[in-house]
């Protein structure tokens, strides 16, 4: 525990002191969020219920799963990568401090940052765009941000565990960005995307997350379809955890 709490020290000495991680995990979603929501802000998008709110406030939950997605596929998978590539693992293996304390570290370093940007971007929807936020929703709120964190955390693990050069797996970490981020509902609402995209989304992961999370933050509740959402996003962390264990491997 000492080691680990060591580590997780470092890790967010190091994070806090990267101008430009904080510029793209803290200011580029917020830039996005005021962008978005002053040029559609006036556009009312449904809720379960029969309900709906503004454009601006719907997309608020969105940038805080589009932050998710890239601090997991973007930021976890280049991070594994690297830390392989340069022999960082190699170095770790022969000193008494487990692999996988580092690794958590710099997990729960990540679900911090993502933590902090929600609240951020909280604090700006509430003063630009009179988002009123009940803060008895805030448990609930937590909980999807960590179960959303997990999930894109290990389907970055994934791409880790195949691919061997950080090119490569930007590539595809960014592809599985932009189609999760505006074909699955998180950026763009379902009804206006094609018949074919609005049939697929559900079943995806950003789509789960972002279904719990809007629930959770704009209506205080689980969602329309609880199980589903909660069991798919379970399921799709359990895949990957197991594929990260078969096929990843620190040294090649």
């Amino acid at each position: 525990m000492r080691r680990f709490l060591t580590f997780l020290m470092f890790m967010l000495i190091m994070t806090f002191r990267n101008p430009i991680l904080l510029f793209f995990n803290l200011l580029v979603p917020l830039g996005l969020l005021l962008l978005f929501g002053f040029i559609f802000g006036q556009h009312v998008i449904p809720l379960p219920g029969g309900s709906g709110v503004s454009y601006s406030i719907w997309l608020l939950p969105g940038i805080i799963v589009m932050n998710i997605i890239a601090s997991g596929l973007m930021g976890n998978s280049s991070a594994m990568i690297t830390w392989r590539e340069r022999g960082i693992f190699r170095r770790i293996l022969v000193t008494p401090t487990a692999p996988w304390e580092v690794m958590l570290a710099r997990a729960c370093t990540q679900v911090l940052m993502i933590v902090i940007q929600s609240i951020l971007s909280i604090f700006v929807g509430s003063l630009v765009f009179n988002f009123k936020f009940n803060w008895l929703y805030a448990p609930l709120t937590l909980l999807f941000i960590v179960l959303g964190s997990l999930v894109f955390l290990l389907l970055g693990q994934v791409i880790a565990s195949f691919i061997d050069r950080v090119e490569l797996g930007n590539i595809i970490s960014q592809a599985l960005y932009l189609l999760m981020t505006f074909l699955t509902g998180i950026m763009l609402p379902l009804q206006i995307l094609p018949d074919i995209v609005s049939k697929v989304a559900p079943f995806t992961p950003s789509y789960m997350v972002a279904e719990l999370l809007r629930s959770a933050m704009l209506q205080g509740s689980v969602g329309s379809a609880p199980l589903a959402d909660i069991g798919g996003c379970l399921l799709y962390s359990a895949v990957a955890l197991g594929l990260s264990a078969a096929f990843f491997r620190m040294l090649r």
